[in-house]
């Protein structure tokens, strides 16, 4: 219920929500690196994102599977409810950002370079974005 707020700590795995912030600010900091490269590094560089962000998604997979197997439910508490609707939606938006660094390989032989750093530099903010959103909530829902 939403009067029995719990302690994140209490209910969340601390050590797999740290990883993924790890693993999120990593692939923040090789995002924004492509954006300074060569067409071919930066290539390297989103498989090296695309990767770290995959990673991502099966720990917090993991982390999920390890709730439900406690009991831990949506519908237990106002908090579970939250905490899977937030982290759920974010994790939509980590899976789009894969696509879309796909999308930009695989486009970047058929535009002018200038259209491919452009494109660069929008995942990088991108993947900025995903990164605070996910220290907030990390902050809000796993250490408060």
């Amino acid at each position: 219920s939403a009067v029995n707020w719990p302690l994140g700590s209490d209910v969340l795995n601390v050590a797999l929500g740290w990883l993924n912030t790890a693993l999120l600010l990593t692939l923040t900091v090789v995002a924004m690196r492509a954006r300074r490269a060569g067409p071919a590094q930066a290539r390297v560089f989103l498989r090296i994102v695309s990767a770290l962000a995959v990673v991502f998604l099966a720990v917090k997979g993991l982390e999920y599977q390890a709730e439900w197997q406690a009991g831990l439910l949506p519908a237990m508490s106002t908090f579970l409810a939250m905490y899977y609707t937030l982290t759920g939606i974010h994790a939509a938006h980590v899976f789009a950002g894969v696509v879309a660094n796909a999308w930009i390989m695989a486009g970047a032989a058929s535009v002018d370079e200038a259209m491919t750093a452009n494109r660069l530099k929008v995942i990088g903010y991108y993947w900025m974005f995903v990164d605070l959103v996910w220290v907030a909530m990390f902050v809000g829902l796993y250490l408060t």
